[in-house]
């Protein structure tokens, strides 16, 4: 139903072009005369917090995500809850008077729970406006819905970046010929691939473990000096230029799992811990460089396992804190709060479980959720959401006996990827979704194959694709995964067909 809406929509907007080429476009009045800085309509991000019909019947849709915006003198646009629009408006203030025209928007395929049909018919429909310092009501004249209700939007939703095709692929590669001793560190290959598969392995450095997704094409790593037991913090461009040592010393104990680099390339998290003093009166850290500058930040941690995770603008970070708890900070402020206190603590966990720290952490792509691992309701480990402004209770979106760790966010921020104990002692990777209409998620549906391996089995560290139509993980059949490395795979979430990329890998990233 959705792709024949998408294909009326293209034939629409084709009808439109060619009736302005043959100049049979309608007069659009002028925007309305004023002062457009007094006007509290404009440059504005509303969201759509419900709607109501004819019938008087209130439909609350606010967890589709839906905007619109004003803009001067005459533009308008927004986010459908799938897709961007644009057009044209008139808004006449001594009359309320408003029209939409123009009426133009990406098309994406949406699912069947999309608000999207309804919200551009009604846009297309209305009359008038009535706005608020905090509220704005869009009147329509339609068969079904009769008022669109906004209310201000507090959290800057930054507008989704177009779909891109999938490019490199970036992981570490452990020789067969590497000794397998503790802290033994691998080099980072770069990858490019075609669709085909077809791949040209470039080597960048040496001696050094990537453990953060490249950003804004830059990579942030760990470097080993073979010379001695000292770690260093690394960034540099993922053409191999431009290579920045940021923390080198032998007074810090860096985290392998705590190393991130914001969206823009231009900070990096660690997490430490002083040599100086023995556990449990070691200090832990999560420190913030500048990789133009110095440290920026720094927040006191429970232990190493952090994750740290920024947000999509680059201006907070969350991360896992003291007592169990997700914590969130505005950079250089050098505070931070608490959103949840039931997170994972690895400390109580099995071996196996403090391989991979607390089990990972993610900014939700709009910004407005985090997605951590929580104690559920026995020991075992869970999948949670919680609202970054810390406005709402945690959601337990993997309650069942099973252990979940290391979510992900899809790019289109509609499903989440982690591993699971689908059998006692193996690792497969799974996804769940989620339903806009109810903002429940679905039961988890494995993503890696079944396979028949009398030994141990873990699919771990899954990646989205750019395009969100692929997942990434490496597969061990050995352990410690760390020293051994396994096979790095792709899956095609729609078919889940996976294609092998690289053996003795440890970690693979896209190229973003």
């Amino acid at each position: 139903m959705n792709s024949r809406m998408n294909r009326w929509r293209s034939i629409s907007i084709i009808a439109l072009t060619l009736a302005l080429l043959a100049g049979c476009r309608d007069d659009f009045p002028p925007a309305p005369t004023g002062n457009p800085a007094t006007s509290p309509l404009r440059n504005i991000i509303w969201s759509l917090a419900s709607y109501q019909t004819n019938t008087g019947a209130v439909v609350n849709v606010a967890s589709h995500h839906a905007t619109i915006t004003f803009t001067s003198p005459n533009g308008m646009g927004g986010y459908t809850g799938c897709n961007q629009f644009g057009g044209e408006y008139t808004a006449d203030t001594a009359t309320s008077a408003m029209t939409l025209r123009n009426i133009f928007a990406t098309e994406r395929w949406c699912s069947e729970n999309s608000i999207e049909p309804m919200y551009l018919n009604a846009l297309e429909k209305v009359t008038s406006y009535k706005v608020t310092a905090t509220t704005l009501h869009l009147y329509a004249a339609n068969d079904t819905v009769a008022v669109l209700n906004y209310t201000l939007d507090s959290v800057l939703i930054p507008t989704p970046t177009p779909t891109k095709k999938n490019g490199g692929i970036f992981f570490n590669y452990l020789p067969a010929t590497a000794p397998a001793t503790s802290g033994s560190l691998e080099p980072i290959y770069h990858l490019m691939g075609t669709n085909d598969r077809g791949l040209t392995l470039n080597k960048l450095d040496n001696n050094v473990l990537l453990s953060s997704a490249p950003r804004a094409g830059r990579i942030a790593y760990l470097a080993n000096d073979l010379t001695g037991p000292t770690l260093s913090l690394v960034t540099i461009k993922t053409d191999g230029s431009d290579r920045r040592v940021h923390l080198t010393d032998s007074i810090h104990d860096l985290d392998v799992a705590s190393v991130a680099i914001s969206p823009n390339g231009k900070r990096v998290a660690i997490a430490t811990m002083s040599k100086i003093a023995v556990p449990p009166f070691a200090r832990y850290e999560l420190l913030i460089f500048d990789v133009d500058g110095g440290l920026v930040d720094l927040f006191g941690i429970q232990e190493l396992g952090a994750t740290p995770t920024f947000s999509p603008d680059g201006n907070s970070i969350a991360f896992y804190g003291f007592n169990n708890t997700v914590e969130v900070a505005v950079i250089g402020s050098g505070t931070s709060n608490p959103v949840a206190t039931n997170a994972y603590s690895s400390k109580s966990g099995t071996p196996t479980k403090t391989t991979y720290g607390r089990g990972g952490l993610d900014w939700s792509p709009d910004g407005r959720s985090i997605t951590y691992v929580g104690r559920g309701s026995g020991s075992d480990q869970d999948i949670f959401i919680v609202a970054a402004n810390g406005g709402s209770a945690p959601v337990n979106v993997t309650n069942d006996a099973a252990d979940d760790f290391w979510p992900v966010w899809s790019p289109d921020g509609t499903s989440l990827a982690f591993s699971s104990t689908f059998v006692a002692g193996i690792y497969q990777v799974a996804m769940t979704q989620s339903n806009p209409a109810t903002g429940t998620w679905s039961a988890k549906q494995k993503l890696s194959p079944d396979r028949l391996i009398a030994v141990v089995l873990h699919d771990l560290f899954p990646q989205w694709s750019p395009d969100g139509k692929e997942v990434m993980y490496t597969s061990f059949t050995q352990l410690p995964e760390f020293q051994q490395g396994g096979t790095l795979e792709v899956v095609d979430v729609a078919t889940r067909t996976p294609s092998v990329i690289a053996y003795q890998a440890y970690k693979g990233f896209w190229e973003r």
